[in-house]
């Protein structure tokens, strides 16, 4: 029994003993909470201000020829020299021969035909004079006048129907439009530059026997460059036909003035741009050359009263934090125009504070306090 008395006199110990605990430990004051300090953020604002602005945009291209013209022979015969060696990279001035095509044949058959029809007016003479007195002075200088070896002269003048069924019926008038249809193939036998240039490319060489439709070679002309610019359809209003820009070369070291002069009609379907074809103006010692990669600098139409800022304070692809009593704010702008680092808006209130600088784990009615150093 002695025992059992001393577990029950232990566990009755134990229970006063925590009760005791508690209620002096009920009797400590707890120690009042202090909220921790508000942290206010600062920010970068301007006033919203509206301002004509000048848009740009950068595009990069290459360097095409405006005028490239493919030789391709159109009577056959033996190729021969012009007045510049038809060779690659060979420069030439307009109006110089390109090549030649072995014209002898031609030019032969040429006179045999002048000369038959000179055979045929001198059988018509007697019966000319006799018919048609008045016509006769007139047919008689012309027929003077013919020269195998020179330019068929233009016919005269017929002075009524009777007569130009006279030699018509004579077979005069078809030999007339034959020669003149053999002395127009003929001027086919030589090629004359049709401005100052260079060959990009030669097919063949001189002493080869050609056929009509041999290709010879291709010229370019180098007084007159164009610059084609891939520009993204959305940038494409911006850009007016007209428009100046300066083109630079890859590292920048020299530069040419050019112009907008056509904008294409077709869309690359994969990139979604728009080639823009700028004609380039020369600069004395600074050569350009076809396929050479420019980047160019476009000034484009101007936008009347928007604001420019930077494009990644633009939230929600629409909308921009502005600071009203010390919070923060969303408001809905109108984007004008997108470029790589900026965008133009117009809808905000004149001088309304316009955060100028990316926000991250912030929310609207945030407190922040303004700063607009840069």
């Amino acid at each position: 029994m002695s025992l059992r008395k001393s577990l029950i006199a232990t566990v009755l110990l134990l229970v006063a003993g925590v009760l005791a605990f508690r209620y002096l430990s009920s009797l400590r004051e707890e120690p009042k909470k202090q909220a921790p300090p508000q942290v206010v953020r600062s920010v970068r604002v301007q006033p919203a201000t509206y301002r004509s602005v000048e848009t740009a945009l950068s595009a990069y291209g290459r360097v095409a020829n405006a005028a490239p013209v493919v030789l391709v022979a159109e009577v056959g015969g033996r190729l021969l020299a012009g007045d510049v060696p038809l060779k690659e990279a060979q420069r030439f001035q307009a109006g110089q021969t390109l090549y030649r095509i072995d014209d002898t044949e031609a030019r032969l058959a040429l006179q045999s035909q002048k000369s038959e029809l000179l055979n045929t007016l001198g059988l018509l003479m007697p019966d000319l004079k006799a018919d048609y007195p008045d016509a006769f002075p007139e047919w008689k200088d012309w027929f003077d006048r013919l020269e195998t070896d020179r330019p068929l002269p233009a016919l005269p003048q017929f002075r009524s129907p009777a007569e130009k069924n006279f030699f018509s019926t004579r077979r005069v008038l078809t030999q007339y439009y034959n020669i003149l249809s053999a002395e127009e193939r003929l001027n086919r036998y030589s090629y004359r530059a049709p401005y100052a240039g260079s060959f990009a490319e030669a097919a063949i060489e001189v002493g080869s026997i050609v056929t009509p439709g041999t290709r010879l070679g291709r010229i370019i002309r180098t007084d007159q460059l164009e610059a084609i610019l891939p520009v993204p359809l959305t940038d494409l209003r911006w850009v007016p036909l007209g428009a100046s820009l300066r083109l630079y070369n890859e590292d920048r070291s020299q530069s040419w003035p050019g112009r907008v002069v056509r904008l294409s009609d077709a869309v690359d379907a994969a990139t979604q741009a728009v080639n823009l074809y700028v004609a380039i103006t020369p600069v004395a010692g600074q050569p350009l050359y076809e396929g050479m990669y420019l980047q160019a600098e476009v000034q484009g139409k101007a936008v009347r009263q928007a604001m420019s800022l930077p494009r990644n304070v633009i939230v929600q692809s629409e909308r921009v934090y502005v600071v009203v009593d010390d919070r923060l704010e969303l408001r809905p702008v109108q984007v004008i125009r997108l470029d790589r680092d900026s965008a133009l808006v117009q809808g905000l209130p004149e001088g309304l504070p316009v955060v100028v600088e990316p926000l991250a784990n912030v929310s609207v009615g945030t407190v922040v306090k303004t700063r607009t150093d840069s």
